[in-house]
Formats: C-alpha cells, sequence, structure tokens
C-alpha cells in the first residue's frame, strides 16, 4: 500500500484566464502565496481535514475517477471579498455557492480517509494569508475591484506541497445555469 506522506488537498482548479487576474491580485497584497496555485479547496482546508496519511493512494485515485463521472463542469462567479474570523486570510466568496457544497458534501463522504477539522466548509479562493497585514492593506483589500466574469470550473486536483499530484476532468453531464447578472 502507497500512502500520502505529505498533507493533501482536493481542490478544484480554477481555469488560467481567472487564475493570472487572482495571481496578480494575490501579488499586490500578499507575495507569499502570489506563487501558490489558484484553487477552491474542497477538502483540507475546512469541511474536513487533508486526506489521511493512512490512505491509500491507487484507492483514492480509483475512488476520485469514478466519483468525477457524476459531476458536470459548471460555472461560477465571484461575489464579495470576505475573511474568515480572527485571522488575516481574506477571500473571495462565491455568488452561489451550492454546487461547491454539494460537491464538497460527496467528497467529505466518498470513502476517501481525512484527517478531522473542526471548521466548518467555506468554498473561497484565497487572495491573502500570511503576509503581514497593515491599515493599508485592509482598506486596498476593501476597495478591491472584484473579477466578475464568470467562469467554468472543469478539473478537480490532488495538490500536496502547492503540487498538482493529479488531475481529473469533470465529465458528468453538464446542466449549465446562468448565475446572476
Amino acid at each position: 500500500m502507497l500512502n500520502f506522506q505529505k498533507s493533501t488537498f482536493i481542490c478544484l482548479d480554477i481555469p488560467d484566464i481567472m487564475a493570472n487576474k487572482i495571481h496578480s491580485i494575490r501579488q499586490n497584497l500578499d507575495t507569499q502565496i502570489a506563487w501558490k496555485p489558484v484553487v477552491i479547496t474542497i477538502a483540507g482546508s475546512s469541511g474536513c481535514g487533508h486526506i489521511s496519511d493512512e490512505q491509500d493512494i491507487i484507492e483514492a485515485n480509483e475512488i476520485i475517477s469514478n466519483l468525477v463521472k457524476s459531476i458536470a463542469p459548471f460555472r461560477v462567479r465571484f461575489s464579495k471579498i470576505n475573511n474568515f474570523p480572527e485571522t488575516d486570510i481574506y477571500f473571495f466568496e462565491f455568488i452561489d455557492e451550492s454546487v461547491l457544497n454539494k460537491i464538497h458534501d460527496k467528497i467529505k463522504h466518498c470513502g476517501i480517509k481525512f484527517f478531522e477539522n473542526k471548521y466548518p466548509f467555506k468554498a473561497h479562493c484565497t487572495i491573502h494569508f500570511k503576509g503581514k497585514m497593515t491599515n493599508d492593506k485592509r482598506q486596498q483589500i476593501q476597495t478591491m475591484v472584484i473579477p466578475k466574469q464568470e467562469f467554468e470550473i472543469n478539473t478537480l486536483s490532488f495538490i500536496s506541497d502547492y503540487k498538482h499530484l493529479s488531475r481529473f476532468q469533470l465529465i458528468g453531464q453538464q446542466n449549465y445555469k446562468r448565475i446572476g447578472v
């Protein structure tokens, strides 16, 4: 059995065009995370912990390979900026989080072993994480223009040490729903 050795997260990849915009925003706010993958963490940040080191890698890949057959690509759009209570972790929220919440629930209960996590799931895209927070930076965040373009999520990944280990195309039947104008 080959197990996960480092903290491994399950994430939805944000497409390159939007990821480049987020990288630019991060570069202005928090250079420590500017280079990290731009993703929506579905397992490992909130709702459930990262994948257990007792989880077999091959089994986890098989589980996710089957699971993505039931998840169609979907479209999302950012709505506002928020932060986690009592932290300097700032992020973009989404207009409609229902699909993200359903995917999180599917992942959490798919049979992969996860570590515990005390925080409830919150779909988000991080823009500021560990950099020093100043009043000027807080003001910059509060007045920031949020990218309003709708974008498609079509890939789910295992990420460890800020690198993609495996990528899976979402291949369920597409049923696009336009997100608020």
